[in-house]
């Protein structure tokens, strides 16, 4: 049976537990980078939380966001990156090879994220079988909404992101 209701549900708060989803993606973040780039794990989330909280007063500063969002992610993730590899005095690499380690790290570290909300996914499930069309309202990035989903093993309920 197909429903000529659309459902729409924004994964922050209603799927995923933002404070679970910070805590783990911080610890992540130390994982991934040893991974990636050598060092420490507590190097590596150290860093991280230190860019982060700079890029955040940084974004508040600035009051609005740029034209494009593309744009800002994309200048987002390179700061990122450039700003951690400068706190653990690395070598920064070039601007495509920082993106794409920002890329990978965050599809990796979105992947094993567990921080669903009690029966949200029991409820994604259900609506999925139902036949609901689900569609989600985010203000992250489909690379970000892809790996939170993979995680929690709903992705294939979603349409196309």
């Amino acid at each position: 049976m197909m429903s000529a209701l659309i459902v729409f549900v924004d994964p922050g708060g209603v799927i995923i537990d933002k404070d679970q989803q910070i805590t783990q993606r911080q610890d992540l973040v130390g994982e991934c980078f040893v991974r990636l780039l050598g060092g420490t794990q507590k190097a590596w989330t150290l860093a991280h939380r230190l860019v982060t909280n700079h890029l955040e007063k940084w974004g508040e500063a600035y009051g609005q966001a740029p034209a494009d969002f593309l744009s800002f992610y994309r200048s987002y993730q390179l700061h990122w990156v450039t700003g951690m590899c400068e706190l653990l005095g690395m070598l920064t690499p070039a601007e495509e090879e920082c993106l794409g380690l920002a890329y990978r790290a965050i599809a990796s570290i979105t992947r094993c994220i567990q921080a669903g909300l009690p029966g949200a996914v029991e409820a994604i499930r259900i609506l999925h079988q139902q036949g609901y069309p689900l569609h989600l309202a985010s203000g992250s990035c489909s690379l970000e909404l892809a790996g939170y989903l993979d995680g929690l093993g709903v992705r294939h309920c979603f349409g196309r992101l």
